[in-house]
């Protein structure tokens, strides 16, 4: 891939992207808990940072289609840009930080709704045949790492700069891949017009997908059922406690807290990486044995939250069992992903693929909402992850019984 000027200009504008995407997510975040240090205030602008994708997912894959994929990455990553430059002056001249927070979060994210599709598309217009696995792979691999290495950067970066010069130097890094993105050489393809019929033709299809799973494949729709009961109780326990408890509670510094964040991430690399290597011994019929993993995970947050005072031994005892969770959820992840695409016609497989990831991302807001009015309410950390851990006892339940039904 070396040789590819188009793919690797690609490449390092999609590293910039993530990484100014995750270092900026990680900033806001505690920015926002520095500033108010309400669970609610920060579980809702997280909530509001996820909408883009309920609401412009349906739009974002048919523009991609549509519309000249370089000129989208080029627009949107000049709009990211203006984003961050209209809210350094709003942080100047305003004392709506929350409010101004809020909305340049929802721009942002809207943004990367639109984004991902695009630079997802435009690989096979840049890239042979023969080397499009290599090339999605590599790109995956750039994922993964923004995500592990990200907040790890965006701690140190925060802890160092503050919120005003992690903002400036993301918006040069907008700025920057804007650029690169300019000597990106496609072959023309004129644009289609894009129908106002789009948002109602994708939620038809989303109902017909969901009839299709209630008729043909239940088993599916169950597991689908079940991560999404995981996100709204699950989800948050990485997304809005971890972080108001290590930061308010413990008052761990962003730059330790990045260090956690990390190592959290790693466990997802972690699970996808045994079921990869060691694919035999993940059968979809015994996948629930390994919830109770994250179960135990779940429980010995909650016991050594009680008894340990050390807040940086705790810390780090957080961050493995947070590893431990997310490790076991990509196991099932890519396990039920796996056993979905050997039981769904390919015709209709990306459509049971929207369907589940609508599903996924709709439930992730309501979980967040409910955990920050929760901790804002004064309810002990210890009983939110108990009521998650007897929550997740019966999730548990739930797959095995559909387990069972698959072996019938």
């Amino acid at each position: 891939m070396g040789k590819n000027k188009n793919f690797n200009i690609i490449v390092i504008g999609l590293i910039i992207s993530l990484f100014g995407s995750a270092i900026q997510r990680f900033s806001f975040s505690f920015y926002l808990l520095d500033l108010t240090g309400s669970a609610a205030i920060f579980s809702n602008t997280m909530a509001v940072s996820v909408l883009p994708y309920i609401l412009f997912a349906p739009l974002a894959g048919t523009i991609a289609d549509t519309i000249n994929r370089k000129k989208i990455m080029i627009v949107l990553d000049l709009l990211s840009f203006s984003f961050i430059t209209v809210y350094l002056v709003t942080m100047k001249i305003s004392n709506e930080e929350v409010l101004s927070t809020t909305i340049v979060m929802f721009l942002l994210s809207s943004v990367s709704t639109f984004y991902t599709p695009a630079v997802t598309s435009v690989i096979p217009e840049v890239v042979e045949e023969k080397e499009l696995i290599r090339a999605n792979g590599m790109v995956s691999q750039v994922g993964s790492i923004a995500n592990l290495a990200g907040p790890i950067l965006a701690g140190a970066l925060y802890g160092f700069l503050g919120i005003t010069g992690v903002t400036i130097l993301n918006g040069i890094s907008f700025l920057l891949s804007a650029i690169l993105e300019f000597f990106i050489q496609l072959k023309d393809r004129k644009s289609r017009k894009v129908t106002k019929k789009i948002f109602s033709h994708s939620i038809n299809e989303m109902w017909k997908s969901y009839l299709y799973l209630k008729k043909e494949k239940i088993e599916i729709l169950r597991f689908i059922k079940s991560y999404g009961m995981y996100n709204i109780f699950l989800f948050p326990v990485m997304s809005i406690l971890m972080p108001y408890v290590i930061r308010t509670q413990f008052l761990i510094s962003p730059e330790v807290y990045g260090v956690v964040e990390g190592i959290v991430g790693g466990g997802m690399m972690i699970g996808a990486f045994l079921v990869s290597s060691f694919s035999n011994y993940f059968p979809i019929k015994t996948i629930h044995r390994w919830n109770y993993l994250m179960a135990m995970a779940l429980l010995g947050m909650c016991t050594t939250v009680i008894f340990i005072q050390e807040k940086f031994l705790l810390a780090g005892i957080w961050a493995v069992f947070g590893a431990i969770i997310m490790m076991t959820l990509g196991i099932g992840n890519v396990v039920t992903l796996s056993y979905t695409q050997r039981q769904i016609e390919k015709e209709c497989l990306g459509k049971i693929s929207a369907f589940s990831t609508a599903v996924a991302t709709v439930t992730i807001p309501i979980g967040q909402i409910i955990f920050g009015w929760l901790l804002d309410w004064q309810m002990a950390a210890w009983r939110v992850l108990l009521m998650v851990f007897l929550a997740n006892l019966a999730v548990t339940q739930y797959i095995k019984y559909n387990e069972r039904k698959i072996m019938k």
